[in-house]
């Protein structure tokens, strides 16, 4: 079975892209720009536009994603906007993100599952602090594909000098970091070159367009074939037996596979499989099911179901990546919530190993606490073991968010 998507036409193949970019480069303006030239808008969309513009002779296809109130009076994007939209080769589904800094952990959010993220850079200002932010987060999240749009091009004369330039300082700056894919393209998001249509104005460019691409390029490896994970976010019991409910988040089960709780090590059979209130006699990664075993086991909500060869790692200490998102700095002397698949455990940030530099993207070893939007590498102790894989094997069993016991507000997420 597929995964689960808003989508329901399972034949064609389903891209996630996340879009970020920093303040007035035109992000709002490229996708509406691409929603519009791949014919994606309904006309009741274009008919609200033209009410915003007040006018029917030019659109600002920017109102296309600027859809609150609050946003189109300041101007800017405060939220993440999910679109969908669809071409003969694939259904995307689009998150836009906001630029600004005080909203990175948005960006973090709305890149999170992504199979791609579009980076905006302005041709006239250039590579600013925020785009090496973005940059790093889409390492850190292990994002396959980087889409770096210089946008603007029709303000510096759609100039090839100024192109290969900002390919160039991108590349230098990015040598220290993890980028698995990185496709550079020049775009004019304002008068639509190279976004759905070839540009006459850079015959230079002998790439392809943004949507050429985005048809593409290949999709995240998805966990069906990693471990199988199965968090258990309850236990229901009715007509005098006792399910198992939670999400797989990593391979797939079976009638009769053994399976364990990772914490216990307790052993059991699996009965009878629940999917879409339906008997199945197999599930898959992403499907959130209810499994009945042959023999009782002991099973709380948090815990990791998964086979007996292929143990996760169960310990108190953790490594992370993390990213300091509240506006409070890091208390080295206070507890956290740690939330981590469906359990919560009590933590504290034991090390700090180092802050990141994100203009050079080197380490800081000065082990000051980290204020918000810094990066950098912590070690966690905490009160009771926790099961995990490390990020690269398990997305989900490899990521977390930390939690302030007092305020209830999320002051971190993090990557093991």
């Amino acid at each position: 079975m597929n995964e689960i998507s808003p989508i329901s036409d399972k034949t064609i193949e389903l891209f996630r892209l996340s879009t970020v970019g920093d303040v007035d480069s035109g992000k709002s303006t490229l996708i509406g720009r691409l929603l519009y030239d791949s014919k994606s808008l309904f006309d009741d969309q274009l008919e609200a536009i033209k009410r915003i513009n007040n006018s029917y002779e030019t659109l600002d296809l920017a109102k296309v994603t600027d859809g609150l109130r609050e946003e189109r009076l300041r101007g800017i994007t405060i939220d993440v906007a999910y679109r969908y939209f669809s071409t003969p080769k694939r259904k995307f589904i689009l998150a836009d993100t906001p630029g600004h800094v005080e909203y990175t952990r948005n960006m973090i959010t709305g890149a999170s599952t992504a199979d791609a993220c579009l980076i905006l850079i302005d041709a006239e200002k250039g590579i600013e602090e925020q785009t090496k932010r973005h940059t790093f987060i889409t390492a850190l999240l292990r994002i396959p594909n980087l889409l770096i749009c210089v946008n603007k091009m029709d303000a510096v004369g759609f100039s090839e000098d100024k192109f290969i330039k900002l390919k160039k300082d991108f590349q230098d700056i990015s040598q220290k970091i993890d980028l698995q894919r990185v496709d550079f393209i020049p775009v004019s998001a304002l008068l639509g070159d190279n976004i759905v249509e070839k540009s006459s104005k850079m015959p230079w460019y002998n790439g392809n367009t943004l949507l050429e691409l985005l048809e593409d390029l290949p999709t995240k490896n998805k966990s069906e074939n990693t471990f199988f994970r199965l968090p258990v976010q309850s236990i229901l019991k009715k007509d005098g037996s006792t399910f198992i409910a939670g999400r797989i988040v990593g391979g797939k089960l079976s009638l009769q596979n053994e399976i364990c709780n990772a914490s216990t090590l307790q052993k059991s059979l699996v009965k009878r499989i629940f999917f879409d209130e339906k008997e199945v006699v197999e599930a898959h990664s992403m499907q959130s099911i209810m499994v009945e075993l042959t023999s009782e086991m002991k099973v709380q909500r948090g815990d990791i179901l998964t086979f007996p060869q292929e143990l996760p790692t169960i310990s108190n200490k953790i490594t992370a990546k993390l990213c300091w998102l509240n506006e409070l700095p890091m208390n080295l002397s206070q507890n956290y919530i740690l939330l981590h698949a469906c359990k919560e455990i009590t933590v504290k940030i034991q090390f700090i190993h180092y802050r990141l530099d994100i203009q050079s993207f080197s380490p800081i070893k000065d082990k000051k606490p980290f204020s918000m939007n810094e990066l950098g590498e912590v070690s966690l102790l905490c009160d009771e073991v926790l099961v995990f894989d490390s990020f690269r094997d398990n997305e989900t069993m490899g990521s977390f968010i930390l939690i302030d016991k007092t305020t209830n507000e999320t002051v971190a997420a993090g990557i093991i």
